[in-house]
């Protein structure tokens, strides 16, 4: 599985860098990436479900750290279609109220979710188990 995991990540690092995509990305090159991410995430999650983690460390550690930096990228790319996509045409005003709404939209989600924000963000462990293993029972002994 890891040489999987390695493969994907390659790969969306180097249509990344051939696309010359960096923090500004336009419609187009975020909707190629989306092409790109969805089959390669869709293989790893069909080899997830199949995979029988050897420790509770590396189950904690695929969750914690390998599955959200590929599923961020491509949530981050379908951010950037939906809302350049509904971003209305009109002055600057009514755009910056548009972009204003959308921040506020996510400000109001990480809000709702500020303690996995919080505990995620500091790189805590005590609640691993918890949060980032499948199974409490199977990994109980």
């Amino acid at each position: 599985m890891q040489k999987y995991i390695n493969e994907i990540l390659l790969r969306i690092n180097e249509e990344m860098e051939l696309r010359g995509i960096d923090e500004n990305v336009n419609t187009e090159d975020a909707l190629y990436m989306i092409d790109v991410i969805r089959p390669l995430f869709e293989k790893l999650r069909e080899m997830t479900i199949a995979y029988e983690f050897q420790s509770e460390q590396e189950e904690i550690h695929f969750f914690k750290e390998i599955k959200p930096d590929i599923l961020g990228r491509y949530i981050f790319f379908h951010k950037v279609v939906r809302i350049e996509m509904k971003r209305p045409i009109g002055s600057d005003d009514v755009q910056r109220e548009y972009l204003h709404s959308q921040l506020n939209s996510l400000k109001y989600f990480f809000d709702q979710n500020l303690d996995f924000y919080q505990y995620y963000r500091s790189r805590a462990t005590h609640l691993d188990t918890y949060y980032f293993v499948r199974s409490l029972v199977s990994h109980k002994k």
